[in-house]
């Protein structure tokens, strides 16, 4: 991940970026989601450039899901950490 006119991610993006994938439920063919709760733990400043990334989701019960997001700087580090509660539409 990173921003389309290359500029690098700072802490003060990482917060934006946490929730700016498409969501982990993709993968079973649901589109789309809606952010219910969203905590966020910056534990790092990111190295310039590419930002690797991790979506998960566990539980899928009653329209509403779990979200455990990952970013990795080029360095290898892990920058931050989001978890959140979602529903679908």
């Amino acid at each position: 991940m990173r921003f389309r006119d290359g500029r690098h991610a700072d802490p003060d993006a990482l917060p934006l970026l946490l929730d700016a994938a498409p969501p982990a439920v993709l993968a079973v063919g649901e589109f789309a989601s809606a952010t219910l709760e969203l905590t966020a733990h910056l534990r790092a400043r990111p190295a310039p450039g590419w930002l690797a990334c991790r979506a998960t989701t566990r539980h899928l019960i009653n329209g509403y899901h779990e979200e455990d997001f990952e970013i990795w700087d080029t360095k290898g580090i892990l920058v931050a950490q989001g978890r959140q509660l979602a529903m679908l539409p």
